[in-house]
């Protein structure tokens, strides 16, 4: 496998190298395969499937309906492949989503499509949780999987650098926007996300399909419908809009097909994104999610 200086070289880009090296985020990439629900042990990280949820943890819901299981990283499988520290060392951390009508997050009033949560303790006793099938309204339960859950995956975790988009190098750093004159760099980009097998991830820098999400998601938290054009025009977005750099990506779930079997959209994306103060204060509740399709 070329390294990403090789790279650099071989699409004519080596006069932006320390430029494009100042733009890296380390990530931690996820690889997935799917399994049968017996072969996940209680502790261990999964995508889709059932979760083991410690006593007190309840099935978090939207409204009247039960969100869908995303996954369950055990920390201290995950962050030894974590080059920037900042997630916690150990524990368990939970990913929901309302996945049926797969809100794009651009709604404020949708609060409670997601949830995320993070348990310390990951060698606490864990039971296998039942769906509660019996609370799915019908209309949503049709747009699920017939069983109601997604096919459950074991993950594996590598370490990675991953590359911003260029539209997220225009907004958030406009001095290197040189480096994307030109089809070389989102070659080189593609390539790289490719050789990495990292679009599943933790951290690092989105595989953007649309624009960044960031100032979005610090409009749309901060109480502005994002739906339209609206928001960015509010006398409030100006004062806001500089919150959007604080914003990380947490965790990117890709459409997979062969293992949990889901599709966002048009074959898209969905970023579960935090303020990176909130993350280091072990905040999850303040993440929110952004959809992104072609």
């Amino acid at each position: 496998m070329p390294t990403l200086d090789e790279l650099i070289v071989r699409y004519g880009l080596a006069e932006h190298s320390v430029a494009i090296r100042s733009l890296v985020r380390p990530a931690v990439a996820i690889i997935s395969e799917r399994v049968s629900q017996e072969q996940l042990a209680p502790n261990q990280s999964r995508m889709g499937g059932l979760p083991h949820l410690p006593a007190g943890m309840a099935w978090p819901m939207f409204r009247k309906d039960p969100l869908t299981h995303i996954a369950t990283i055990r920390l201290s499988e995950a962050s030894k492949f974590d080059h920037s520290g900042i997630l916690p060392r150990r524990g368990l951390l939970y990913f929901w989503y309302e996945a049926a009508w797969a809100p794009w997050g651009f709604d404020p009033a949708n609060r409670g499509f997601i949830h995320v949560e993070f348990t310390p303790d990951e060698d606490q006793p864990l039971t296998l949780a039942r769906l509660p099938i019996e609370k799915f309204s019908a209309d949503l339960l049709e747009m699920l999987p017939k069983s109601g859950v997604f096919a459950p995956c074991r993950m594996q975790f590598q370490a990675v650098e991953t590359l911003p988009n260029w539209r997220w190098i225009c907004e958030f750093a406009p001095e290197h926007a040189a480096v994307g004159d030109g089809e070389s760099y989102l070659e080189l980009v593609a390539e790289w996300d490719t050789l990495n097998k990292s679009a599943h991830r933790l951290l690092g820098h989105s595989s953007l399909i649309q624009e960044p999400w960031e100032l979005l998601n610090q409009l749309v938290t901060n109480g502005l419908y994002c739906g339209d054009s609206t928001a960015y025009s509010d006398p409030r977005a100006a004062a806001l809009k500089a919150g959007a750099k604080d914003w990380r990506l947490l965790l990117q779930i890709d459409t997979d097909t062969d293992g949990p079997g889901w599709m966002w959209g048009d074959v898209g994306m969905i970023y579960f994104g935090i303020p990176e103060p909130a993350l280091r204060a072990r905040e999850f509740d303040k993440a929110w999610l952004t959809l992104q399709c072609f």
